[in-house]
């Protein structure tokens, strides 16, 4: 029986990364009801904090492009804050730039009226925010 984000008393919802890509929601159910459910979280305006594969679809649901990065990033880099991001409660103690791990081989665009709050090098969207949620694209 699916919740009703309606009902739910609960206030955050997060949703991690997985070797199951954005692009393969046709061949797993899970993933249609994973939107369904997440669409009317956005639509509430509950927070949801999405983590690397599980931020795509705050990207993707408010109608941004979910894409391949032109380069793979796998390991340890170094990401920086924007001037929105220095402003966010989100990243209220991080310094201007940090270390994050990276495991992945996609990007996303922002959705039009997000703010981007941490950028990176070779993948330029790291982390953006939705009204209250946020997604980031490193663990």
């Amino acid at each position: 029986m699916e919740k009703n984000p309606f009902t739910d008393p609960s206030d955050v919802f997060i949703v991690g990364g997985t070797p199951i890509s954005i692009y393969d929601v046709e061949k797993h159910d899970f993933l249609t009801e994973e939107n369904r459910y997440l669409q009317k979280i956005l639509k509430i305006d509950k927070f949801f904090l999405g983590i690397c594969g599980g931020g795509k679809p705050l990207a993707k649901l408010p109608g941004a492009q979910v894409k391949r990065n032109p380069a793979m990033e796998i390991g340890c880099y170094k990401v920086k804050l924007t001037p929105a991001g220095k402003q966010s409660r989100f990243f209220k103690d991080f310094p201007d730039e940090f270390p994050v791990f990276q495991w992945h081989g996609d990007t996303f665009d922002l959705p039009a009226v997000d703010k981007l709050l941490v950028l990176g090098r070779n993948c330029k969207n790291q982390v953006f925010a939705h009204k209250k949620s946020r997604a980031l694209q490193f663990r």
